[in-house]
Formats: C-alpha cells, structure tokens, sequence
C-alpha cells in the first residue's frame, strides 16, 4: 500500500487510493534537523519557520540568505553530504476533507514542492485562476524511485467547484487557520524530520 493514503477517522483505519476534499489554506515552512531522520527519535528541530521567510531558533534570521537553504548542505547518518538542502522545505495543506468538521495538516515533501506550486497557483485544469478553497481537490500518490530509494509524491486534480456560499465559508475557516497556526511552535513541525508524505488531524481548539 505504498501508494495509498493511510489514515484514521475516528477508531477506523482508512486505506484510499485518493483523499478528496478543500484546501482551505496552505503554507511554505522550513524546518531545520542537525541529525539525520530517524524513526525512533521525535525531537523539534533546532530552527524552523512558520512562513518559510524568517527561522526561529538556532541560527534563525533570514531564511533566504541562510547557509543552511542550500543545496549539497544536508548531512547523511555518516556525516557526508548529499544534494539536498541541510534545512528542508515543505508545504503544509489544510486539508479539509467531506464529512470531517476539522481540516487535516498534509506535509509535502520537497519531492512535491513543484506539482504543488503548479497547482495551487491558480492552475486548475480548465477552471481558470481559481483559489484552492473555492474547488474540490483530490489527491493521489505516485511512487518514484526503486527499493529502498522509491518515495512518494502527491499529485493534484480537481474534482469539482464549491457554490459561492460555501467558497466563501471555506475562505473564512482558511483565515482561522492561518491564525491559529501563527502560534505553531518547533515542537508542532517534528514530523517535518522525514522526507515522507505526513497526514496529521489537527488537535481540537
């Protein structure tokens, strides 16, 4: 099931080949591990920032100047450096999906920064320059790579527009989002420590 999405509802363990919903909101974060992945660890990261402009932490500041946003600066387990960057980029997705009265915080990994930036530019098929809270999107996965190498990345189709009501609606719990996850911490983006496609229900307010 490498290609399907996982996730509960409730006590239900759920395994679908697409998830459909809003994307209400969505933001570019930077996280920074000095170590590399590990599964048994669940430490913060010691710089991230919220809206991929300014890092709070060590070293913090300008993100778009820093040395650890460039590429061939990311540490291996063995201490060699690789082609990535030492501190990851993601975008976050609020993802909002029928029947849920609480949007889910999808991930994404770098691997799909650049579908995703296609998209949620306003290019949505035949629709026009439309804001992702106002269409039905469903998401898929398509593994790249081979064995031990293979990941995942997200594609984006739209299924459907939302009636002007609802758009609406959808922007304003969009706007309350945005000013709830202003008071993220680092201990909110752990689960940025892995290059993987992470599904998380965010907590009740």
């Amino acid at each position: 099931d490498g290609d399907k999405w996982q996730y509960t509802r409730g006590e239900e363990d759920l395994v679908t080949s697409t998830i459909s919903g809003v994307i209400i909101r969505h933001q570019v974060t930077r996280a920074y591990f000095p170590m590399a992945y590990d599964p048994r660890e669940s430490s913060p990261p010691a710089c991230f920032s919220r809206d991929g402009n300014t890092g709070e932490g060590n070293p913090g500041g300008d993100c778009l100047t820093c040395p650890l946003n460039k590429f061939e600066t990311k540490l291996d387990a063995k201490g060699n450096p690789g082609k990535a960057k030492a501190c990851t980029e993601h975008r976050e997705l609020f993802f909002l999906m029928a029947g849920e009265s609480l949007p889910r915080r999808i991930v994404l990994p770098p691997s799909t920064l650049k579908p995703a930036k296609t998209y949620l530019r306003g290019k949505l098929g035949t629709a026009g320059l439309l804001p992702s809270s106002s269409v039905i999107t469903e998401l898929f996965l398509t593994k790249a790579g081979q064995g031990a190498m293979s990941y995942n990345t997200v594609g984006f189709r739209m299924a459907g527009r939302l009636g002007p009501a609802t758009a609406e609606q959808a922007r304003q719990f969009g706007l309350y989002t945005k000013a709830a996850m202003t008071r993220a911490t680092g201990d909110d983006m752990v689960t940025q420590n892995t290059d993987g496609v992470v599904v998380e229900e965010l907590p009740a307010a």
